[in-house]
């Protein structure tokens, strides 16, 4: 378990950058884009407050984009 995802499971506001977060990422930003999971972070975090959506929302938002699964209305 990483330090982001504890902060996740305790209620606060953090992202998990796992390999669906890094790819969905990567994909966005350009196929030779290189990204520190710190950096990642750093992007999901700015986008929720751009978005005014909390990170956990976002992060789950876009883990369900990467893998292909349908988003539903019960997303947290």
């Amino acid at each position: 378990m990483t330090y982001s995802y504890l902060l996740l499971l305790a209620g606060l506001p953090s992202v998990k950058p796992d390999r669906m977060v890094l790819r969905f990422l990567q994909q966005a930003l350009g196929a030779d884009a290189t990204l520190t999971t710190n950096h990642a972070v750093e992007l999901v975090m700015a986008a929720a407050q751009e978005l005014e959506v909390s990170p956990r929302t976002l992060d789950h938002v876009i883990w369900r984009a990467a893998s292909g699964r349908e988003l539903t209305d019960q997303t947290p």
